[in-house]
């Protein structure tokens, strides 16, 4: 047994070795199961009816709550079955069309909505923001997302919730929470990628006895940012900021914001599954990988200039 045991990690090793782009830094691994079973309970407490902004005249059932591979799942294609049992494959191409900017929207909707990896029955927060979370999906889907038509069928969707109150209330939530990542925006002295960072020069300032810059932000969000500035003094007076050094610094220094009020950038792919048989429902799953919004500047002193006085 402990021979076999070694002859598996001697194994295991030599696939990190000869793979290891694979398994760490660069682009990261495709981690999902190729194939696993979808489990289902209800999460409406009660018929939907007809959400005539999905599909006019089509008379939906109830909710199902999804799970596969260990992950909360989502029905991507409003009027196609899913049933619990089928065994789906894995991908990280979806077959649904959606523009590239629906693509973001169902990022951002996966990164922030409901997600567990709980297996079994869900209790009734869980159904509630289900239901919230699966509905922004098929609004997204439908081309609906930022329309009132999306909002009216939230509210017929969620009604179906065993608490129609709280469950419009985590939609509503959740569709703050997308617009402000797909439309975050950054200080406006700041650069969304350190390629584009704009150099700032401290100049001196006699009366202070140091190298100092204020730059002010015309978005008026600067308080919604921490900043990361090795070897300068920084001091806030509502949307200005000022940066200061008693010492020069020739060399520009990037510094970095990074969001703290929620927001991020989120720039990894979801799993889409599917069984092979187009009129069978596509599921998405698993929370994209993502991180605080952050922006950039570079800074430095200005040069001064030193001589000697001979006589």
């Amino acid at each position: 047994m402990k021979q076999k045991w070694r002859r598996w990690m001697a194994a295991v090793t030599a696939v990190f070795l000869l793979f290891p782009s694979f398994f760490a830094g660069g682009t990261a691994a495709f981690a999902a199961s190729p194939s696993a079973k979808l489990s289902c309970w209800n999460a409406s407490a009660r018929q939907v009816g007809e959400v005539s902004e999905l599909k006019p005249g089509y008379d939906y059932d109830k909710v199902l709550y999804f799970m596969i591979d260990g992950h909360t799942g989502y029905c991507m294609n409003y009027e196609l079955a899913a049933k619990g049992g089928q065994i789906m494959t894995s991908g990280d191409t979806r077959r649904t069309s959606l523009t590239d900017q629906e693509a973001l929207y169902l990022r951002y909707c996966l990164y922030y909505g409901f997600s567990t990896d709980a297996t079994g029955s869900p209790n009734a927060d869980q159904r509630n923001q289900f239901i919230a979370t699966q509905v922004l999906v098929w609004i997204i889907e439908k081309g609906l997302y930022g329309t009132a038509a999306a909002d009216s069928a939230a509210g017929k969707m969620c009604a179906s919730a065993p608490d129609p109150a709280a469950s419009f209330q985590y939609y509503a939530d959740l569709k703050s929470k997308i617009d402000a990542g797909v439309r975050a925006e950054i200080p406006s002295f700041a650069a969304s990628r350190l390629s584009q960072a704009k150099t700032y020069e401290l100049k001196w300032n006699e009366a202070n006895r140091r190298f100092e810059a204020t730059l002010t932000d015309s978005n008026g969000i600067l308080s919604k940012f921490d900043l990361s500035l090795s070897g300068y003094g920084t001091s806030r007076n509502g949307n200005q900021l000022t940066i200061y050094s008693s010492e020069a610094h020739a060399d520009a220094t990037t510094g970095t914001f990074r969001s703290n009020s929620g927001v991020a950038e989120v720039d990894g792919s979801c799993v889409f599954w599917l069984t092979g048989n187009d009129r069978d429902q596509e599921v998405v799953s698993e929370v994209p990988s993502g991180d605080p919004l952050p922006a950039y500047i570079k800074v430095k002193t200005e040069n001064i200039g030193y001589g000697e006085l001979y006589k």
